[in-house]
C-alpha cells in the first residue's frame, strides 16, 4: 500500500491498521478457548481424533458399553466376586445414576429455557411465535 504526503495529514490515516479497522470475518480458531484433551495409548491420533469427532465422543463411547454391561450384571450377579470387585461395580453404579441425574438436569434446563424463550416471544411477537411453533409442528410431523 502506497500512501502519498497528503494522506499522512488525515487524522484517520492511521485508522486502517487499527484493530477492527478492516473487514474482521475471518475464521478465529477457538482451540485455545477450551480445554483440549488428547489420549494416545498406543493408538494412532489421526485415528482417535476421526473417531471422536466423526462417530461418537468418548462419553458417547463409554455410555454404549454402560448400556449393554449394566443389564448383564443386573442378568447375572457377581455375587461370588472379590470384595474389589464389589466396590468397582458400586462405583459404576453410583457413576450411572449421578450421569443419569445430569443429563435429566441438562433435559430439564433445555426445557425450561424454550419455555422461557417461547412466553418472551409471545409478550413480545405473538406471530412470531406462531410462526416458530408452526415451523416446529411441521417438522415434528414429518412435513418440513
Amino acid at each position: 500500500m502506497t500512501t502519498t504526503p497528503l494522506e499522512f495529514a488525515n487524522p484517520f490515516h492511521f485508522a486502517n491498521y487499527l484493530p477492527f479497522s478492516g473487514p474482521v470475518n475471518q475464521a478465529i480458531a477457538t482451540s485455545w478457548f477450551s480445554p483440549t484433551m488428547t489420549v494416545n495409548y498406543q493408538g494412532s491420533a489421526a485415528i482417535e481424533q476421526r473417531v471422536v469427532t466423526e462417530v461418537a465422543s468418548y462419553g458417547r463411547q463409554i455410555g454404549w458399553l454402560s448400556e449393554i454391561v449394566a443389564p448383564l450384571l443386573k442378568q447375572h450377579p457377581l455375587s461370588d466376586r472379590s470384595a474389589e470387585l464389589k466396590d468397582t461395580l458400586k462405583h459404576f453404579d453410583e457413576a450411572l445414576e449421578k450421569i443419569a441425574a445430569i443429563k435429566e438436569s441438562v433435559r430439564r434446563d433445555a426445557y425450561d429455557n424454550a419455555k422461557d424463550a417461547l412466553g418472551r416471544l409471545r409478550q413480545q411477537s405473538p406471530s412470531e411465535l406462531a410462526r416458530v411453533l408452526r415451523e416446529y409442528a411441521s417438522r415434528a410431523s414429518g412435513r418440513g
